[in-house]
């Protein structure tokens, strides 16, 4: 969280941990479990982001992680929409 945090320079993003109350506020249709199993975000207008999806909406946000959302998008355009972050694991 440190690293999203420095990487946050434009202030997009609000970091809540799983204990945190609030969570339930921000996306009362989340589990826990669904939350232990993969990163999610929320977006203003309210869709919920997870996984792959997460870091791309939140990498095209934050202008040092661009980079990474750029290639989270080329190799899920390239394999499939399920697949892409396999695509990735398994190449480096």
């Amino acid at each position: 969280m440190r690293l999203l945090t420095w990487l946050d320079w434009c202030h997009v993003v609000r970091l809540l941990p799983i204990a945190d109350p609030e969570v339930a506020r921000v996306a009362p249709t989340l589990t826990r479990e669904a939350l232990l199993e993969a990163i999610h975000c929320v977006a203003t207008d309210g869709v919920i982001h997870r996984g792959a999806r997460c870091l791309r909406f939140v990498g095209l946000r934050m202008p040092l992680l661009v980079p990474l959302a750029l290639v989270l998008l080329v190799t899920v355009l390239r394999v499939g929409q399920g697949r892409g972050i396999e695509f990735i694991y398994f190449q480096f």
